[in-house]
Parts: structure tokens; C-alpha cells; sequence
């Protein structure tokens, strides 16, 4: 099967390509053409579209998203194909870590490419967003100086390096601090909303804040407390997702999340 990298022009053809209940994937291919770090790849079958892919490049760990193959032409190797093609991607930056977040129809793929399942997200949803209430006194806007903060933070808890991917989106977000140090943060502009705190008390606070703005938010199976808040005020389950890793196990922390990025980045 021949791969080809996906180009500007390509975008319009995704269209077809585009699942029920998924965000918009032509922006989300934009991105990956914008990102020196993403590899978006396309394999064609009869001068047409008919499968799409993309690996995303972080320091030493990667992460498999989007593929999609036409429906039309399941069932035929396709997407064993694409996450074949990825994966060698991934291997030649040298990542040792692939992760990616399985549906239920791409679940048995990925298992057979070596894939083990990690942990669930979970989709929750209200009709109606929560009062705003009075905010936390210990979260402020950005500044400069809680950069380092927040990216030991992340790394800490993420268990990978992503300063490449958060550092367009510390502007207009918010930092939670006890002590004068940063043990909580929010970025709104990045994907669904990312959340990130090493206690409980500056995680609900800022899921309090993003829940005040937003009717949704996902949360990994494994973060108790934020399952527990979710839905004693009114949140319900609307689906769920495995969340899926390859090659050497690094220390993610799924009870510190209280916002995931999306379906492409965990």
C-alpha cells in the first residue's frame, strides 16, 4: 500500500472521511499540517481518498490519531495498514512510546498491532453549564513567570514532554498556585480544555471554572474524584473510550487529570 503525505489540497476530500459525533477533522488535519511535529499521511484507492492517519511527535513519545478509512471499503486491512505505516513513523523519530485512544471498532486493530489498553475516558454531559459562582482565590491568569511551573508540572504528571505542543496556548489560561507554586493549570484554547493538577482541591477548582463555561467534559476512569463531581452536579455518562499504549510504559497519572486535551492527544 502506498502512503502519501497529506497536502493543504487534500482538505477538502476529507470531508466524506468524517465520523458521526467526531470534531471537525479537516481542522484537525490543518493543525497537523501547521505542526512541524505531526505527520499526516493519506492512501488512496482509485485515485480517491480512502484512508487517513497521523502520527504526533512529542520528546521521545508519540501518539497515533485519526485514522479513518472509508466505509465503503472496511474490513480489508486498511487501517492495519495505516497504524503499520505510523508506527514506523514513530519508530524512525525515535519515540519509544506510541499511545492513541481506541473506539470500539478500532479497538481489535490496535490490539492485533501490539497495543495494550490503559484506562478509560469517560464523556460526560449536562444541558446546561454550572453557575459561575465566585472563583477559587488561588487561581490567576498566566504570567510569564509560571511557565517553568507549569511545564515541570505537566511533565511530571503526564509523564512526557510536551512544551512543543503546550506553549501556543499559555495566553489567556489559567494557573492555580498554593504556596506561590503552580499545583494546577487550565488552557482553555487547547483542544476540549486541558486540565492538569497534582491534588484534588486545585483540579475541582479548575474543573469548577471550566464547567462554569462548558456543558461537556472527559475524564479518565481512574480520576475518582473528578468522576464523583461530575456527576453529583448533574453530569451524565454519555460514552466511554480506551485509552491505549505501546512499547515502554512511562509514568502517567490518570487521577491528576481533570480535563483531557482530545481524542488525538489524551
Amino acid at each position: 500500500m502506498v502512503f502519501d503525505k497529506i497536502k493543504n489540497q487534500d482538505l477538502d476530500s476529507l470531508g466524506p472521511l468524517q465520523p458521526e459525533g467526531w470534531g471537525d477533522i479537516i481542522q484537525s488535519f490543518k493543525f497537523y499540517l501547521e505542526s512541524s511535529f505531526c505527520f499526516p499521511v493519506k492512501t488512496s484507492v482509485n485515485e480517491k481518498i480512502a484512508g487517513i492517519g497521523a502520527a504526533i511527535i512529542l520528546e521521545g513519545t508519540a501518539w497515533l490519531a485519526h485514522i479513518i478509512v472509508s466505509p465503503e471499503i472496511r474490513k480489508q486491512g486498511i487501517g492495519r495498514e495505516i497504524t503499520g505505516h505510523l508506527l514506523d513513523i514513530t519508530r524512525e523519530q525515535g519515540c519509544k512510546t506510541v499511545s492513541l485512544i481506541a473506539t470500539e471498532l478500532g479497538r481489535p486493530v490496535y490490539l492485533k498491532a501490539g497495543f495494550a489498553d490503559q484506562d478509560e475516558y469517560v464523556f460526560y454531559e449536562k444541558e446546561n453549564r454550572l453557575e459561575k459562582g465566585n472563583p477559587s482565590g488561588d487561581i490567576s491568569g498566566f504570567r510569564e513567570e509560571h511557565r517553568a511551573g507549569i511545564l515541570e508540572l505537566d511533565r511530571a504528571l503526564s509523564g512526557e514532554g510536551r512544551c512543543r505542543l503546550l506553549k501556543k496556548h499559555f495566553q489567556n489560561s489559567y494557573i492555580h498556585l498554593s504556596g506561590g507554586r503552580v499545583d494546577g493549570y487550565y488552557l482553555p484554547g487547547l483542544g476540549e480544555g486541558l486540565i492538569i493538577a497534582d491534588n484534588d482541591r486545585a483540579g475541582l477548582d479548575l474543573l469548577r471554572l471550566k464547567l462554569s463555561r462548558s456543558n461537556k467534559n472527559v475524564l479518565p476512569a481512574g480520576n475518582r474524584p473528578g468522576m464523583v463531581f461530575m456527576q453529583e452536579n448533574g453530569f451524565r455518562e454519555t460514552k466511554r473510550a480506551t485509552r491505549m499504549v505501546r512499547g515502554q510504559k512511562f509514568p502517567w497519572q490518570p487521577d491528576k487529570m481533570f480535563g483531557r486535551i482530545a481524542g488525538n492527544l489524551g
